[in-house]
């Protein structure tokens, strides 16, 4: 693909490669390719390789120089493998200042053996080899372990992603905060009864996969955000105590209040994006299979923290597991979102990639509102 400046894209309107050759031609544009490379198309190999047109291609050892240049006005674009242009940006967190323009090229690879070192009987023992690492998966869990996480982590980076996930984390941390402010805990027994539904869960999954480090210690910004709300719930109620703004409180004391709208949008969102994110780190870890254990990662992340709260409270109603649809609906959803992973490891399409998280998050997301809205309740066992 042709790689440009966020914005570009907008001033070339070719559709094939012999148009995009004709634009550079025209335009003066230079171009950045990597030395020695052979790219997908012979049109373009055969423009990088005449010497008329030296001025205008700059020759670099690998993409990373390529982007380098690119943000530094050297040269106005550079053709390179999707994936690698990709993965170069994010490392480079620069994803958010580059664009690809829709035009692809594709070319098969193939391996090419010295007939001079080289027998027909080592050629079939190659092909052999490439068809049985086909049939028994191999090529596949080669995928899952390094390409597909690469290309799902570009996608959880975005800001909008992790808006949702530090919504969700509040939503969470709330319910902490009007339970101990019920209880009348202490500002420790409040930030306790806050950090385990909004951390607990992930916490817990993170240990039984082997993850390392814990994802809570990868990022502190929820951690932050849980003392941010706990010390913010209190301020509210300290100050809501005086006079007639204790009525305020009153409809927050109860556990069942904690669904007014608000809130429970804020959670739905938490429980979307903890779904997801319980399947991805099943990617990190390289655990299998993906069916299996993308469910069970998204359930404890998303549902695990509630349930071990109310344990600690000795709550005998335990809600999660005795009433609402929710623990449920990680389980439905990230067992979709495992599922099309393990379908998308042969494509490796980063836009396809996008729009499964996507129908993730809005299908958990609507599935938790509806259960809200029409009191769903989970399938009973007896």
């Amino acid at each position: 693909m042709l790689v440009l400046r966020r914005g570009a894209g907008a001033r070339y309107k070719f559709n094939d490669v012999a148009q995009m050759l004709e634009a550079f031609e025209r335009q003066h544009f230079r171009l950045g390719v990597i030395a020695g490379f052979t790219y997908a198309s012979d049109k373009v190999n055969a423009y990088i390789a005449d010497p008329a047109r030296d001025a205008t291609i700059v020759k670099v050892g690998d993409d990373t120089e390529n982007l380098r240049n690119l943000l530094a006005g050297t040269i106005d674009g550079f053709i390179a493998d999707r994936i690698v242009a990709a993965t170069v940006a994010w490392r480079q967190q620069k994803s958010d200042e580059i664009e690809e323009y829709p035009l692809y090229m594709t070319t098969p690879i193939h391996f090419m053996l010295s007939r001079a070192s080289q027998s027909p009987a080592m050629l079939d023992r190659l092909n052999g080899a490439i068809d049985e690492i086909r049939r028994t998966g191999e090529i596949k869990r080669i995928a899952d372990t390094y390409a597909l996480p690469i290309l799902i982590h570009q996608t959880l980076d975005a800001n909008w992603f992790k808006a949702l996930a530090l919504l969700g984390t509040i939503a969470f941390t709330l319910s902490g905060v009007v339970l101990a402010h019920a209880g009348r805990y202490t500002l420790f027994g409040a930030l306790v009864l806050a950090s385990i539904p909004a951390l607990g869960g992930g916490v817990l999954r993170d240990l039984i996969v082997q993850r390392e480090p814990l994802g809570v210690v990868r990022d502190p910004t929820f951690v932050l955000a849980v003392i941010a709300t706990v010390l913010l719930g209190m301020a509210f109620f300290k100050l809501a105590s005086f006079g007639r703004a204790e009525r305020l409180v009153e409809p927050l004391r109860a556990r069942r209040a904690l669904g007014t709208h608000l809130i429970e949008v804020f959670d739905a969102l938490g429980l979307a994006a903890f779904t997801v994110l319980g399947v991805v780190v099943i990617l990190d870890t390289s655990v299998h299979p993906l069916w299996l254990w993308g469910p069970i990662s998204a359930v404890i992340g998303s549902s695990f923290g509630g349930l071990i709260r109310d344990m600690i409270r000795q709550d005998g109603e335990l809600a999660s597991l005795k009433g609402q649809l929710y623990p449920e609906i990680a389980v439905a959803w990230g067992l979709a979102f495992s599922l099309f992973l393990g379908w998308e490891a042969d494509r490796l399409q980063p836009e396809e990639i996008w729009l499964g998280v996507v129908v993730t998050i809005a299908g958990a997301f609507l599935t938790r509102m509806a259960a809200v809205a029409f009191g769903l309740k989970g399938w009973p066992y007896a």
